[in-house]
């Protein structure tokens, strides 16, 4: 009846108003974490504060993206479209770390930078720019004589060249970080790169 077409008429608009506002809140709350951290990144008193501020804000967008992933499998296509819409800003914010991070004293952050930087060419299939990136980082591992820090990063850096499908350099760079997890005599490393590479 008419009337009955009327009611499901009024519960889909019901719906569609409560996604609506769902998807608003989402962007809200995204947003409302993002601004807080530019106004750190703003208060910031000295390099290195503003080095982990953006590190922060790459993160936070990095987590977004991921999310955006998840969203996309469930269908949530609306929501999807926020997220594609800040989808490459972790880069930027990791990129403006890295250059930064790279005039300062210390050079523990811009190791950081450079493989946070490396992880995204990476994820995109940018494979040589993502290990060339890795590759600065393990420079400076190497001059502070970080063995068991430098063994980890090979243990990533595997593990993310192997789902670009590439086994044969992921092996490589798997026997390299088997050789320094046994040179700094880690064994719970070693064990815990023998497990991961037995069960992919």
């Amino acid at each position: 009846s008419s009337k009955a077409m009327r009611t499901v008429i009024l519960i889909l608009l019901s719906l569609y108003c409560l996604s609506i506002s769902g998807i608003a809140q989402v962007k809200t709350n995204e947003q409302s974490g993002i601004d807080s951290l530019k106004f750190l990144l703003k208060k910031s008193r000295n390099d290195s504060m503003r080095v982990h501020s953006l590190m922060n804000i790459g993160d936070k967008f990095l987590d977004i993206s991921f999310r955006s992933l998840i969203d996309k499998r469930n269908n949530r296509d609306s929501v999807s479209v926020f997220y594609e819409a800040v989808r490459d800003s972790s880069l930027n914010y990791y990129i403006q770390a890295r250059n930064l991070a790279q005039r300062l004293p210390s050079k523990k952050d811009y190791e950081k930078s450079l493989r946070k930087v490396g992880n995204i060419f990476l994820a995109r299939g940018f494979d040589s720019l993502g290990i060339m990136q890795y590759s600065k980082a393990a420079k400076i591992l190497e001059q502070m004589k970080d063995t068991s820090s430098l063994a980890e990063l090979y243990k990533a850096l595997s593990y993310r060249i192997r789902l670009n499908n590439k086994n044969q350099l992921a092996y490589e760079y798997y026997l390299k970080a088997a050789e320094l997890f046994t040179l700094s005599k880690d064994t719970t490393g070693l064990l815990g790169l023998l497990y991961w590479y037995a069960n992919e």
